[in-house]
């Protein structure tokens, strides 16, 4: 009777595209295995020729029964001779499948005998790949030569030693040896993977995981064989019980090997496991998140913290003590890419292990991209498809979910982002228990391992907007979560629910300040509303040390950055800082920060021009900062910022108002002469009405101002239109009839000048319009009747020239110009007398929640009477 070999059904198990044997035995053809029969067996060329089937069991060296073996010197001689077919096809299937050598030692002549075949074929084809595997070779030995393994990795050949393997449960009886047992196992697993879970001890999966440097949470689990769980903000909920008691127990034999899960644990961000069930709570501290490994590496901490000239400084003078990649990674943060393109290939990559091989393959792929703009992702696909079991290649599945765009996990953040905003801002949602910002805690722990896996394994980004995309909705959740809505307080009966605004940590106002434009996450923060973080004295003293490494870094060692990255960072700071509770300790650091860069020439070059990334906001918000410290008074610092030619472009394109008032947080009280002298030193007539408006109200001479008001006054037809505004309700200029009527002439010649259907924003009629309007109700000008043909179409327009009949249905309070006719004593008692026409719009509004302050101010001030009011 033939038995059927356990080993040989467990191959069959697999399903191969093929079997090849140096085997003379009939052992795989008797087989009983289901898969058997779509196997034909080849012993010759002839058989090779009449096969039906598509897969083969291929005896190279012959079979007994047929007496055609390969077995003296002289048959393997005589092989290539004798099996013509039967060799080309071998060697076609080494060329481009995936080979498991099993029963083979390393000094096999057959092994190197298809080694030599293969690199040959390949080579003379120019298909030999660096780092691809081409094959697996399968031992069981307690020690393996390094010698003997650098030879098969060399040639693409993988090394897989089984010897300490854990066997797999029901082993059939007729497989004795333990060999066989463990090969046995090896391959059951191959074509289960599931088995492994029944095989596999916590000690044996921490051994495996401890390997490589980071593994997140849910690989982490994974390979604990832990199913049912859910993670809210570093602590880890387990759903059964024994899953709980496996762990803790594990945890709490305080052995090498528990230390080590532990730290997994918390390099993956989890502090903490819980076990609930009614009546029966458990809860088990792993450890604190500062014990994370990322916080405690030096160059790390002085990234977060911005010191990038401590950084360069030291990347330069002890290069030696870090390992390539991790220099580079950091080089391409403070510096740019500007020395890495270069140097990044000529890395010695021979001393890397396989998780550094990865990572070394991917930002390879980057620093190309960078100089051909093509991202060729198929060298690291390869590498990871080539890994030996599915687990490792689990390990490596964040490189291809980079390469697919992150679908699943971007969706999963945008969907949890979405039911977060309407929580937040649904008065009508009742949180039991909870928050109404519980939603930010899924997108958390998908941005935080996203995070953590880029820099623990120093994954080059910079220039790219892949991870700036990411994090963008985790961004916008952070923001959304410190609204006033989120901070509510819900009642369900005579049970109050309190809810808080999010708390903000330090990576989060690493990830905010890193990888958003400041023109996006102001965009946000005026999205929600937003007037104050929730962040506490220590997140608050972090931002302003940050700041203040940041501008020291950029001014002493000129640490700009990819794309002046550090300037955007900048900004981000600023615009945080102005939504935290600052303590005088900190208002201190930030005065003297901030006059240390604007007083240093080279940045205040770049600072006051449209240069610097998102220039309009972080003008508005340095302006807002600075007023509420109380800045060293230097007249020097004003001067080396006004006289520059790029100053002039930038005043012209951002927000006068906040430029001003950034300017005079720097000027001294008693500063009239140096004022007075800056201005008469410049020629150009559009840079002195600039200097003239930021100055104006600093010039105590009164022949001084007498001088310059009479200068704008002949000047006037001149003036941009904010210089008017400037100018005109400060008293310094007057009209005359003649100008006055140049000026409105002016408009229409302006009007009949515009090009029919051609648009420009913002149009410069209204512009000159408005201005009139303001010079009119103020009596600046006393006759806009020469308008009227402009009438149409312009309410504003139509209630000066009649406001008896103006029709008031098309009064809107939302724009400011109507707010400027109705604060003004000569049109008021039109708009009260017209109220009924004006009201129901204003508390239309209002019920929307979209009506603005003023408009409120309107509707309550003056147009409602007061027992009116209380029937709003």
């Amino acid at each position: 009777m033939v038995v059927d070999a356990p080993l040989s059904s467990a191959i069959f198990d697999i399903n191969p595209v093929h079997i090849i044997t140096t085997n003379y035995d009939q052992l795989l053809e008797s087989s009983k295995n289901v898969f058997r029969e779509q196997y034909q067996v080849i012993v010759s060329d002839k058989d090779l020729l009449n096969a039906d089937k598509s897969k083969y069991i291929i005896k190279m060296h012959g079979d007994l029964s047929t007496h055609n073996i390969v077995l003296k010197e002289q048959d393997y001689l005589d092989y290539s001779q004798n099996h013509v077919l039967m060799e080309l096809f071998i060697k076609s299937l080494l060329t481009d499948h995936i080979v498991l050598f099993l029963g083979y030692s390393l000094n096999d002549y057959n092994i190197k005998l298809i080694i030599s075949w293969l690199n040959y074929m390949r080579s003379q084809n120019g298909a030999l790949e660096e780092n691809r595997k081409v094959g697996y070779i399968v031992l069981d030995q307690v020690q393996i030569d390094k010698t003997q393994r650098d030879y098969f990795n060399c040639n693409n050949i993988g090394v897989i030693n089984i010897n300490a393997m854990p066997q797999i449960q029901d082993i059939p009886e007729s497989l004795s040896n333990e060999k066989g047992k463990r090969l046995y196992s090896f391959l059951r697993v191959i074509a289960d993977p599931a088995l492994e879970e029944n095989m596999s001890s916590i000690e044996s999966s921490v051994q495996f995981m401890s390997q490589y440097n980071f593994i997140n949470y849910e690989q982490i689990l994974k390979l604990l064989y832990v199913k049912k769980y859910d993670v809210t903000d570093g602590q880890l909920r387990l759903l059964s019980e024994g899953d709980y008691s496996r762990l803790t127990t594990f945890m709490e034999a305080n052995t090498v090997e528990s230390d080590k899960l532990k730290q997994l644990f918390i390099n993956a961000g989890i502090v903490s496991i819980l076990y609930f069930d009614i009546g029966n709570t458990k809860r088990f501290s792993i450890g604190e998140f500062s014990q994370n490994a990322l916080l405690q590496d030096r160059l790390y901490n002085l990234y977060i913290l911005n010191q990038y000239d401590e950084i360069k400084s030291l990347l330069e003078n002890n290069s030696e003590i870090f390992e390539p990649s991790k220099k580079i990674f950091y080089q391409s943060i403070v510096s740019g890419y500007s020395e890495v393109l270069d140097k990044y290939g000529e890395m010695d990559t021979s001393e890397l292990n396989i998780e550094q091989t990865v990572a070394y393959l991917h930002n390879s792929a980057v620093v190309e991209a960078l100089k051909t703009l093509r991202f060729d992702s198929n060298k690291v696909k390869h590498f990871i498809q080539n890994v030996s079991t599915s687990k490792e290649r689990e390990l490596f599945s964040g490189y291809l979910d980079i390469y697919s765009g992150n679908t699943k996990k971007r969706l999963a953040m945008q969907t949890a982002l979405e039911k977060l905003k309407k929580d937040v801002c649904d008065r009508h949602t009742i949180h039991f228990g909870g928050t109404s910002c519980a939603k930010i805690y899924e997108i958390k722990r998908i941005a935080l391992t996203q995070y953590f896996f880029y820099y623990n394994n120093h994954i080059l980004y910079h220039g790219c907007r892949d991870l700036n995309d990411f994090f963008k909705p985790y961004i916008e959740a952070i923001i959304c979560s410190n609204c006033d809505a989120a901070e509510k307080d819900s009642h369900f009966g005579d049970i109050e629910f309190t809810n808080e605004k999010y708390p903000i940590g330090y990576i989060d106002l690493d990830i905010i300040t890193k990888f958003i434009s400041a023109k996006d996450l102001n965009a946000f923060i005026e999205t929600y509303n937003v007037k104050k973080l929730n962040v506490d004295e220590n997140e608050v003293r972090f931002l302003t040390e940050c700041l203040q490494n940041l501008c020291n870094s950029i001014i002493t060692a000129q640490t700009y950055g990819v794309r002046q990255a550090s300037f955007s960072t900048f900004s981000n700071l600023i615009l945080l800082l102005n939504l935290v509770d600052l303590d005088e300790n900190s208002k201190r650091v930030l005065k003297t920060t901030i006059a240390h860069l604007v007083s240093d020439k080279t940045i205040a070059h770049i600072l006051f021009s449209i240069h610097w990334p998102d220039f309009r906001i972080t003008l508005r918000a340095l302006s807002k900062l600075c007023r509420s410290l109380t800045l060293s008074c230097d007249f020097e610092i004003v001067r080396s910022i006004v006289t520059r030619k790029e100053f002039f472009e930038y005043a012209a394109n951002v927000s006068f108002g906040s430029l001003r008032q950034l300017i005079t947080a720097f000027l001294p009280n008693d500063i009239s002469d140096e004022v007075q002298t800056t201005i008469d030193t410049t020629d150009n007539f559009n840079q002195k009405i600039i200097l003239l408006r930021l100055f104006y109200q600093h010039i105590v001479d009164v022949g001084a101002q007498r001088t310059y008001q009479d200068f704008l006054s002949v000047n006037f037809l001149q003036l941009p239109t904010n210089a008017i505004y400037d100018f005109i309700f400060s008293g310094w200029l007057t009209l005359t009839p003649e100008t006055a009527e140049a000026f409105l002439k002016g408009i229409l010649e302006m009007n009949g000048h515009q090009t029919h259907g051609v648009h420009s924003f913002p149009d410069p009629v209204e512009t000159k319009l408005e201005c009139a309007y303001l010079l009119y109700i103020s009596d600046r000008i006393t006759d806009i009747s020469i308008l009227k043909e402009l009438s149409e179409g312009r309410p504003h327009l139509q209630f000066l020239l009649s406001p008896e009949n103006f029709d008031y249905t098309q009064v809107d309070f939302s724009n400011y110009m109507w707010g400027n006719f109705a604060r003004n004593e000569k049109y008021m008692k039109y708009f009260v007398a017209n109220k009924d026409a004006i009201i129901p719009q204003i508390k239309e509004r209002i019920e929307k929640n979209d009506a603005s302050e003023a408009e409120k101010r309107i509707l309550y001030g003056f147009l409602l009477d007061r027992d009116e009011v209380w029937k709003i």
